[in-house]
């Protein structure tokens, strides 16, 4: 039999290697300074924004104002579905912004996967 050195098992050479690129891959990566004064000030607006049309929705009484409420609704939704207010809300709350929105300095960027 070959010999074996202690912290080597014997056709393990490509699994080892897999294991090391695979390792890469948890490395810590670069947290992005973020800008928590425009992403607050930007969320506020919007709250607003959104608070306004609730209002006129519920103002929207009855049968025949239906449409008119369903399409206040779906304003609201659509304001809280921009990809600039989810990250004004990530941000705000000390997470990393998903769409790249309120960032002061990006992250390093990545090194090319081989």
């Amino acid at each position: 039999m070959a010999e074996v050195a202690d912290d080597r098992v014997v056709g393990m050479k490509e699994a080892l290697k897999q294991a090391q690129e695979g390792m890469k891959l948890f490395k810590v990566e670069e947290v992005a300074e973020l800008d928590i004064d425009a992403a607050s000030k930007f969320k506020e607006e919007m709250d607003a924004k959104i608070a306004g049309l609730e209002a006129e929705a519920a103002a929207l009484t009855g049968k025949d104002n239906k449409k008119l409420r369903q399409e206040k609704d779906k304003d609201k939704t659509n304001l809280k579905k921009d990809k600039q207010y989810i990250d004004a809300c990530k941000v705000v709350k000390g997470l990393q912004p998903a769409h790249g929105f309120f960032v002061k300095t990006p992250a390093a960027p990545k090194a090319a996967a081989v």
